[in-house]
């Protein structure tokens, strides 16, 4: 049950506290009111919120965002990749603990959230970037709501700016032949790899000759990167649902986990067979 407790102070002023039963089984006291009725009315409403299980806890509330996202928060990234963490690790200092960092987490609201994007939009940062660091925003909020450090995301009705997909340009098979002939004899071999097995530069430039077998013609793509990749498809293959897939692996994007769609049994074959109908105008697998 909620109640009210008032306090005596100095010059015989009195203010009073809404205290209520919270989902943790304690009691917890709120505000310095000035009259009983609005005592009352607050504390009737904190435990009306609390048992809907719209409820924060007023000690974790005053917890600031940089403390917390040091104790409750980054203990949850300990699974992701090394580099995931180096880049959360990087957004933080750079972009939200010099704006948010000193601030209780119940006293951070939608619009300093807003403020935020609005600033950093109207200054360097491209809509991209916004959109990426406030992702990394609205995970710390919600991921506070179930530590009931808060009661609600402040970020998850904030107006971003729009992102404005960039055409891709793909070069046809006739345009390909074009450019290699103007390459450089001794760069001929890599781009030819390049185009015919679909490898990133990173990838390209760390083959090695043990990794051509030139009986098979199979190019060998060495781990750990590529045990990563094995891993997702094979979660994919068997059953596993993308959107979970996607956080098991830490990827800040859908589409970074749809490439894994395509190593799905026999998905290879018919892939390469539609590759050779456009780069060479067969329609078979020879």
């Amino acid at each position: 049950m909620s109640y009210t407790r008032a306090k005596a102070l100095k010059g015989a002023t009195v203010r009073r506290y809404a205290a209520h039963l919270g989902v943790d089984g304690r009691y917890h006291e709120e505000g310095r009111f000035k009259t009983e009725k609005e005592t009352a009315k607050k504390a009737a409403q904190l435990e009306l919120d609390a048992s809907r299980g719209d409820w924060a806890s007023p000690i974790a509330g005053r917890t600031t965002f940089a403390d917390y996202v040091s104790a409750s928060y980054w203990p949850t990234t300990q699974h992701r990749e090394v580099s995931t963490r180096t880049a959360y690790g990087y957004d933080l200092d750079k972009h939200f603990l010099p704006r948010f960092g000193t601030l209780p987490m119940r006293r951070i609201s939608p619009a300093m959230v807003q403020a935020w994007v609005n600033d950093v939009t109207a200054g360097s940062l491209s809509p991209r970037s916004v959109v990426k660091y406030h992702a990394l925003l609205h995970k710390i909020f919600n991921r506070a709501v179930i530590d009931r450090a808060i009661g609600l995301n402040p970020a998850i009705h904030t107006a971003l700016p729009e992102v404005v997909a960039k055409p891709i340009q793909i070069i046809t098979a006739a345009q390909f032949e074009d450019i290699l002939v103007q390459l450089p004899a001794r760069c001929r071999k890599m781009v030819l790899l390049a185009i015919e097995t679909g490898l990133c530069w990173g990838e390209l430039i760390a083959l090695r000759p043990c990794d051509i077998d030139m009986t098979t013609h199979v190019v060998l793509v060495r781990p750990f990167h590529n045990l990563r990749a094995a891993h997702a498809s094979w979660l994919l293959a068997g059953g596993a649902v993308i959107i979970i897939v996607q956080e098991r692996l830490g990827h800040r994007r859908i589409t970074t986990t749809q490439q894994y769609t395509g190593t799905l049994p026999d998905a290879g074959d018919r892939a390469l067979t539609a590759y050779r109908k456009i780069r060479y105008g067969r329609k078979t697998n020879e």
